[in-house]
């Protein structure tokens, strides 16, 4: 390796460390806000489509919202990788459990 190339992968590095970490917890804050609306919005569809299960799918949104709050505003500036596979997997769960639960009546 030349010094022109070892000069480039640290000037890539130090990219990812100011701008590209800046740049995912930007996004991963976004997401959570965008999150956040569609879970309030669909409560009310929620209670018109399924009522018998309406208090079961509050739960769920207010668990996968409080972890999503908990993202938002802590855990997206730590450890914004693994916070974007853990949202999505929140609301990959949750989406689960409600079809599985409006399958059941």
């Amino acid at each position: 390796m030349t010094s022109t190339d070892a000069t480039w992968a640290e000037r890539q590095q130090r990219y990812w460390e100011v701008e590209g970490q800046q740049s995912a917890t930007d996004q991963l804050g976004r997401t959570c806000a965008y999150i956040l609306i569609c879970q309030v919005a669909f409560v009310g569809l929620d209670w018109l489509a399924f009522p018998s299960q309406f208090m079961f799918f509050f739960l769920l949104r207010l668990i996968v919202d409080a972890f999503v709050l908990l993202v938002l505003l802590k855990l997206r500036f730590t450890q914004p990788n693994w916070s974007q596979l853990a949202v999505s997997a929140a609301v990959g769960a949750e989406i689960l459990a409600m079809i599985y639960a409006s399958e059941r009546g």
